[in-house]
């Protein structure tokens, strides 16, 4: 069996090559290596490419060199000088193409061990990419990260020049794994929302704007969009129908916001039926209630809000309400970041933090003409030391709840028995979470979500990883892999088989679940 180089061998071969001296001006650098060849013939194929001009106006230029080195043969290294018919682009080499901008934001000092983690992925998947054979397992995962790399270390006007080097080699890093397409945002997506039909997916950006997608089997696209009319967009919400939706957030008088939206469908625009506004200094989080009739929020203030739709007004406990002086009584504390009703309809959720520490609080609701009728529920409640919770989920069937502070928790309700909770990178704690005292936050899980038969548990870590846990074994069943960044949020499709992911670095992913 020959010999077979190593990526980084052969890279720094070409790098030093006499021939580079020769042919190759200073100002040019060498591209990142796209396997090419087959069986006992490995290779990799490279284009040097012009860089530079002042400080203020740097310019990348067209390759003007193609170059190909064995793995199997360190002395086999071929330059060859480009033609414009080499890339595609459409231009004759050197000739100026746009600013050397990555596609991927690259911090200072990173770039060293980013392609060195590159050159090793790309070796331990080098047979299963020239064979096209589809990757399994560790591989599927290890290709995602490879094609993330490729896209992180890339400069943007140069992505069709290392597509033209070997198609088929990117071809099969977009089928292969679960990742089945990655597009570029110029905004942050905090919030995911599928409509009923599975594919449209509504989505919250930070500026403000809600966004719409299309989502086929592989591919997003973004058909519309339209201004929630709030400062800060933080939570939208669907009508169990999915013919309603709400936006919540910060209003620009500085006063907490719900705007009720007619969902766009079928060609039809989002048209504003009602908004109302609020003393609190903004609202995070928002849910329909289970009948469609009243939209619930919670933000700032320590009492929860509630809309009800067919008389358009805001609504009062008609109950013995919020007793904020006792105790042990149902009070929200500074930030709610989650309203989640159980699927029997009546127990509400709700995830709400301070600076001194954070609580699951439960309560029973019942609707009528006065208004609604609220009952504590201090035996379900849960405290806890961490300063942020994550948006908090049910599973299908009710008999569980997860959310995640400095960790992920799942418990079994009503008894509030704690089942397993892991850590960002993914590790099960062994006992008990440890006691970090007054440690902040300082990077969120996202939400977290259910596959439909209640069997897997989906959320997304500070670190950028997705897990998928088997309930209630807490068995890891799936690492997604392929953000840059921590995971802002998730929407899965009422299928369960394709789900949307948001991140830190202004990315939407599609993926393949496992069936």
């Amino acid at each position: 069996m020959p010999t077979r180089y190593t990526t980084e061998q052969v890279v720094e071969a070409v790098q030093q090559h006499p021939l580079r001296w020769q042919m190759v001006t200073r100002e040019s650098s060498l591209s990142l290596p796209v396997p090419v060849g087959g069986a006992g013939e490995e290779a990799l194929a490279f284009f040097w490419f012009p860089a530079g001009g002042p400080a203020n106006n740097l310019v990348v230029r067209s390759p003007t060199f193609l170059v190909r080195a064995s793995l199997n043969r360190p002395d086999d290294i071929t330059f060859l000088p480009a033609g414009e018919e080499d890339f595609g682009l459409g231009v004759a080499p050197a000739t100026p193409l746009g600013t050397p901008d990555m596609v991927g934001p690259v911090a200072a000092g990173e770039m060293k061990a980013l392609r060195a983690e590159l050159f090793g992925t790309l070796d331990s998947l080098l047979g299963l990419a020239l064979a096209g054979s589809p990757p399994r397992g560790d591989d599927a995962q290890a290709a995602a990260r490879l094609r993330a790399l490729y896209r992180r270390l890339s400069i943007a006007v140069l992505l069709p020049a290392y597509r033209a080097l070997n198609p088929s080699f990117f071809a099969w890093l977009e089928r292969g794994g679960p990742l089945l397409e990655t597009v570029a945002l110029d905004d942050h997506i905090e919030t995911l929302r599928f409509l009923p039909d599975g594919g449209t997916l509504v989505c919250g950006q930070t500026q403000s704007d809600v966004s719409l997608w299309r989502v086929s089997d592989g591919h997003l696209e973004r058909w519309s969009s339209f201004p929630s009319g709030l400062e800060r967009l933080y939570d939208i919400a669907l009508s169990p129908d999915g013919t309603r939706l709400a936006t919540t957030g910060l209003a620009t008088a500085g006063r907490g916001q719900v705007r009720v939206w007619g969902t766009p469908q079928g060609g039809r625009e989002a048209a504003l039926e009602q908004e109302h506004s609020f003393p609190d200094g903004y609202l995070l989080a928002s849910a329909f209630s289970p009948d469609g009739t009243r939209v619930l929020a919670a933000g700032s203030a320590e009492e929860l809000r509630v809309v009800n739709l067919r008389t358009r007004t805001a609504e009062q406990d008609s109950g013995p309400g919020i007793d904020e002086d006792a105790e042990d009584g149902f009070w929200l504390r500074e930030r709610s970041s989650s309203l989640v009703f159980h699927p029997n309809g009546q127990t509400l959720l709700v995830t709400s933090s301070s600076q001194g520490g954070s609580a699951v609080l439960f309560c029973d609701l019942r609707f009528g003409r006065e208004g609604y009728f609220l009952t504590e529920r201090n035996d379900l409640n849960l405290d806890l030391p961490a300063d942020v919770l994550s948006p908090a989920a049910f599973s299908p069937d009710g008999q569980w709840f997860a959310f995640a502070d400095w960790d992920l928790h799942l418990y079994r309700f009503p008894g509030q028995e704690r089942v397993f909770s892991f850590e960002p990178r993914g590790e099960r704690l062994p006992g008990a979470p440890p006691d970090r005292g007054s440690e902040v936050v300082n990077a969120s899980w996202s939400n977290a979500l259910w596959t439909p038969d209640g069997k897997t548990l989906v959320c997304g870590s500070p670190t950028g990883a997705i897990f998928l846990w088997d309930v209630p074994s807490g068995d890891l069943r799936e690492t997604l892999t392929g953000h840059d960044g921590g995971v802002l949020g998730l929407g899965l499709d009422p299928s369960g088989a394709r789900l949307v992911s948001s991140g830190y670095d202004k990315t939407l992913r599609l993926w393949r679940l496992p069936g």
